[in-house]
Order: structure tokens, then sequence, then C-alpha cells
């Protein structure tokens, strides 16, 4: 059975990111970077004038010890990864 990749996941929306840092090329993971930034913004914008609320569905903002709100992973932990860059 194959999963399906909503657009909304982070591999989807940083790939051109990652790929520019992947690659090296500063200029491009920048352009992407400044890209995915500028719809978060635009769709933030758009749900908010629609009055829709939205939530992250793996995040759950808590104040932390120093009475400061924090975000915190909620659900199965992921193994951490690493980026190497050849």
């Amino acid at each position: 059975m194959q999963e399906t990749i909503e657009s909304t996941e982070s591999v989807v929306v940083w790939r051109e990111v990652m790929g520019g840092i992947v690659k090296r090329d500063w200029e491009c993971a920048r352009k992407a970077k400044n890209e995915v930034e500028d719809e978060q913004r635009n769709l933030a914008k758009q749900r908010k004038q629609e009055g829709v609320h939205w939530s992250p569905k793996h995040f759950v903002e808590v104040k932390d010890e120093e009475d400061r709100w924090q975000w915190r992973h909620v659900g199965r932990s992921v193994s951490l990864a690493p980026l190497v860059v050849p």
C-alpha cells in the first residue's frame, strides 16, 4: 500500500529549499525559502479573512518553565535522520 503525501507535508513544502542546500546553491535555497514563507503568510492571511481557525496537526502550544509559549510535538516520535551533504 503506497501512502499519499499531502502537498502540505514538510518534505513537499521544503523540497526546493533542501535541494538548494544539498547542491550548495545558496541563492536557490534562499529564493525557495522566501517563496515558502510568502505562501505561508498568504495562506494565514486568507484563513484570517475567512475566519478559519487553523492549528498544527503534530504540535501544541504550551507554556514552558519560564512562562513562555513554546511549540511541542505530540504523538509518536520520529527518529532523527542525519543530513549528509557531499
